[in-house]
């Protein structure tokens, strides 16, 4: 027989040897060799082959077997190693441990409202398939996009549009409650139509949101609502009135609006009672775009189709008019805190913040690392000298760094709850760590803990175990120029960075004092304004100008239907717009 058809195959001598251990590869795989020759010369090579990789197989199970013992011995001498030093060099421990606790509270903070900013009104079953009907207005040749709706429109796209499952018109109001003898002032009364339920998940504890507002006099309140005006007391079938003029039936006590969500409620009324409220028909008027208008959309509805029949739309309820809207657009439920106060811009600023502190941390642990180099030079060179390759020290020293940055996670993750509630009132919201419900953040957690290990352990051990251990054991060593250099890039862009930061925080800080001690052109600690929540009141707002005048300590009022400045309608105009606009955008 052919002396080439005698040997083992090739593909089964590369799998022995990447099973058997380095010291018993050579021994074995000249024994089963010779035995392949022998069974090829007595019973042929099939038998032989077949015999072969029988034995591979069946190595196979003590081959894992070992690979889980060794590495569980390797880790744990690691971790022996690792704890030795830490405990060794204990103040420079604890700098590598504080300053990445510090990296990584930032880090965990930004992401908890990162993660809060995009769980905005995910919470809906059908959130997908929501959408709010936003109109495009022109104004001096530009397209000008409003948020809000006529009353009609919702009725009429569930008349005209097969790709309308449902739809809910939503308005946010303010009045004051009696109760009791005392008034209170609820600024998150919204009017809603009996289709809110059937589009949005917000759950009844008490009620059936299927009747609860069918009556225009018809109230939900929430738990929290609920306890403040009537305690303990079951407030279902009792009556609260709006204005000394309106009485209401409470019928549904919803759970408390959550804080992820845009539609933030303390009472439901429904929307057939907007009318009465007003003494205007808004529910036949076009020509008011007041109202917020929700729909639910089939799942194969093409968005694009939808709003390009929009044009013939606005034109058979409106007329030919170029006052007119020109269309209607559908903006995402999931993307309407993200889009409507450009919050988008500060989640991707503030991402980036976080990938930068944390590589200035890793950085400053690079350094620290290096920089010791020098008292584990003969640590090195005995290791390589006893049989340590080159990746099982890199192993070494990222287990080093790994357990430096495990260690630093309790401390990071107690700083970043001391520092959640004052980050919240700064960002003015509401994130929360809930680590037994929250499984994004858990993992976040140890992401970005193994994330941080890795990257300040990364160049220390390529560089430390790059030692020759001749040298290391005679306590020669002489950084390359490359190495010098590149520590010195390292700290430099550190500094850059952090100059960077802090010229923009006094910059930030600076301009923040500006506003606020502004000369606007009044003294605004001597202006009061005066809320005028009744309809009867605010149609007698001159009379009580006039009253208000008769007061000596009053110098002059003034009646506004919104703060100054804080009319939404982008149509409104000033003397010196135009330069204004020019100065703005130069």
């Amino acid at each position: 027989m052919n002396n080439s058809k005698k040997s083992p195959p090739f593909i089964g001598e590369k799998i022995l040897r990447s099973i058997t251990p380095p010291h018993d590869v050579e021994a074995l795989i000249g024994d089963f060799e010779e035995i392949f020759k022998d069974l090829c010369t007595r019973k042929g090579r099939p038998t032989a082959l077949l015999w072969y990789w029988t034995q591979i197989i069946l190595l196979f199970p003590s081959s894992i077997k070992d690979s889980i013992y060794w590495s569980k011995e390797m880790i744990k001498n690691y971790m022996k190693v690792a704890l030795r030093n830490i405990k060794k060099s204990k103040i420079y421990s604890l700098v590598n441990i504080f300053g990445l606790a510090i990296g990584m509270s930032c880090c965990f903070l930004i992401f908890l409202y990162v993660q809060h900013e995009f769980s905005y009104d995910r919470f809906h079953e059908k959130s997908d398939q929501i959408y709010r009907i936003t109109t495009e207005w022109q104004l001096e040749g530009q397209a000008q996009i409003h948020q809000t709706t006529a009353a009609p429109v919702a009725p009429a796209l569930m008349n005209d549009f097969p790709e309308v499952q449902n739809a809910a018109r939503v308005n946010r109001t303010s009045a004051i409650i009696y109760h009791k003898g005392q008034s209170f002032v609820e600024r998150r009364v919204y009017l809603v139509d009996p289709s809110f339920f059937d589009i949005f998940n917000f759950p009844l504890v008490r009620g059936d949101p299927k009747t609860a507002l069918r009556n225009p006099h018809s109230i939900i309140l929430t738990e929290k609502t609920a306890e403040k005006y009537f305690g303990t007391e079951d407030p279902i079938g009792k009556t609260l009135t709006f204005g000394k003029r309106f009485s209401f039936e409470i019928t549904g006590i919803a759970e408390n609006a959550s804080s992820n969500s845009h539609l933030k409620f303390d009472f439901l009324v429904c929307f057939d009672f907007i009318n009465e409220y007003s003494n205007f028909n808004y529910l036949g008027s076009w020509g008011a775009w007041n109202f917020s208008t929700y729909v639910l959309l089939r799942k194969d509805t093409s968005l694009s189709d939808f709003e390009e029949k929009t044009v013939a739309f606005i034109k058979k309820y409106r007329g030919e008019d170029s006052a007119n809207p020109q269309r209607l657009h559908l903006q995402s439920l999931t993307k309407i805190n993200l889009e409507t106060h450009g919050k988008l811009k500060y989640i991707y600023f503030f991402s980036a913040i976080a990938i930068i502190i944390l590589i200035l941390v890793c950085i400053n642990f690079m350094n620290l690392s290096v920089a010791r180099a020098s008292t584990r030079v003969k640590e090195i060179g005995m290791r390589k000298v006893i049989g340590a390759n080159r990746p099982q020290l890199i192993k070494q020293f990222l287990g080093e760094s790994t357990v430096m940055a495990f260690l630093a996670l309790p401390l990071a993750l107690l700083l970043a709850q001391i520092a959640l509630p004052t980050f919240n009132s700064l960002l003015m919201t509401q994130a929360q760590t809930n680590y037994f419900q929250n499984l994004p953040f858990i993992l976040s957690i140890f992401g970005i803990t193994l994330l941080a290990s890795l990257i300040s352990g990364s160049y220390p051990a390529l560089y430390l175990s790059a030692f020759q251990p001749v040298k290391s054991l005679k306590g020669e060593l002489k950084s390359r120029r490359g190495v010098l250099r590149l520590r010195s890039l390292l700290v430099t862009f550190q500094f850059c960075i952090s100059i960077i930061l802090i010229i923009s925080t006094i910059a930030i800080y600076h301009q923040m004092k500006y506003i606020q001690n502004k000369n606007l052109g009044f003294n605004k600690d001597f202006i009061v304004n005066v809320p005028i929540f009744e309809v009867t009141l605010r149609l007698k707002t001159n009379y009580i100008k006039s009253e208000l005048m008769q007061n000596p300590r009053i110098s002059s009022a003034t009646i506004s239907s919104f703060y100054p400045g804080s009319y939404p309608n982008q149509s409104v105009d000033w003397d010196g717009r135009k330069e204004d606009e020019e100065l703005m955008m130069a």
